[in-house]
């Protein structure tokens, strides 16, 4: 389901992009996790995928201290 995809180009856009994607569970290099976050800031930081999916989630100091169970 590519949801609301109005023309042919865009949908075969969105398709390649989710074929390309990474997948939950799937494992990267410091490397490869450097490159995609730069390649995520050259977006202008999109904040969902094409799908609606988010792309980052922001995180509070409180929330970071109570799932780690320290403060700073």
């Amino acid at each position: 389901n590519l949801g609301k995809v109005d023309d042919w180009r865009d949908a075969v856009a969105v398709s390649l992009a989710c074929h390309g994607a990474v997948r939950a569970g799937q494992s990267l290099t410091h490397d490869e996790m450097r490159e995609l976050v730069r390649e995520l800031e050259g977006l202008g930081l999109p904040q969902n995928c094409p799908h609606g999916r988010p792309i980052l989630l922001h995180l509070s100091a409180a929330q970071l201290e109570r799932e780690f169970g320290r403060r700073g």
